[in-house]
């Protein structure tokens, strides 16, 4: 059982994502129960189907869930999971797992713009990112742009055209970080920007340009996305960057200090 906080609407569709954990049937329950004491709320009902897999203990499993979020966090912010048998007992329980902090950075973006949509040719796909409101240096560290995963990003053709590319309109970006000095593209269908830690994003829209090669067909799953992550942190402080970037904490840490997360610089394409 996977238990929410209260506000949170739970969804056993369009689907669970089973990454490690054995899959099998979900149902969705709303109410007060046993474990959670007078909070209304609601929880979804996992059951592993496939007997001829097994759980083991010590080894990390993933899944992962629709919800949609309520407009603010409540007073009790615990994510809970609960494992029971097929006699319905509980083996263990933990109900007082931090849940994450909402934010609204007021970021749009708009739907991506081809120079041709031709196959197997080479492509220019422009990117328009909007963002309402100021954002302070180190809410965010890196952007990544994710192609349909039959389409090869070029990375060395990336460009922030932004003001036509001028210095005053751009996004600030890292010159250093990267395999490109600004982005890397650690996988085949993605480029990463790396934001500079030291300045803010400024209010505007910016428009970025990624070279890609058209695949010879459509993909199954035809969309763009654009990912968000956390600035890299210091050693010692017991996390590692994710995509729920929520303060500017990390970006206080002394320059100094060597720093860790997701490995960006992978070979030249």
């Amino acid at each position: 059982e996977l238990h929410a906080p209260h506000g949170y609407e739970l969804r056993c569709t369009p689907r669970v994502v089973y990454v490690s954990l054995p899959a099998g049937t979900c149902q969705l329950h709303s109410g007060v129960t046993s474990t959670t004491g007078d909070v209304f709320h609601d929880y979804l009902v996992l059951t592993l189907t496939q007997q001829d897999k097994q759980v083991y203990p010590n080894t990390a499993y993933e899944f992962g869930m629709s919800t949609i979020n309520p407009s603010a966090n409540g007073a009790r912010n615990f994510w809970g999971l609960v494992l029971r048998n097929a006699r319905r007992e509980v083996v263990d329980a933990s109900m007082t797992v931090d849940g994450y902090e909402l934010t609204n950075y007021e970021i749009f973006v708009h739907s991506p713009l081809p120079s041709s949509t031709l196959p197997t040719v080479v492509n220019y796909v422009h990117l328009t990112l909007g963002f309402r409101k100021q954002l302070p240096a180190g809410v965010f560290g890196h952007l990544t742009i994710r192609a349909p995963a039959t389409t090869k990003v070029l990375c060395q053709q990336f460009a922030d055209v932004s003001g036509g590319g001028s210095a005053m309109a751009i996004l600030p970006l890292d010159q250093s970080y990267g395999t490109y000095g600004t982005h890397s593209c650690q996988f085949q269908n993605t480029v990463t920007l790396h934001m500079s830690p030291t300045q803010p994003v400024s209010v505007g829209s910016y428009r970025l340009r990624v070279a890609v090669l058209n695949p010879g067909a459509r993909a199954n799953r035809d969309y763009w996305t654009v990912e968000f992550h956390a600035p890299d942190i210091a050693e010692g402080e017991g996390q590692a960057a994710t995509a729920n970037a929520t303060s500017a904490a990390a970006a206080q840490a002394d320059a100094a200090a060597s720093t860790v997360g997701t490995d960006w610089r992978t070979r030249r394409a």
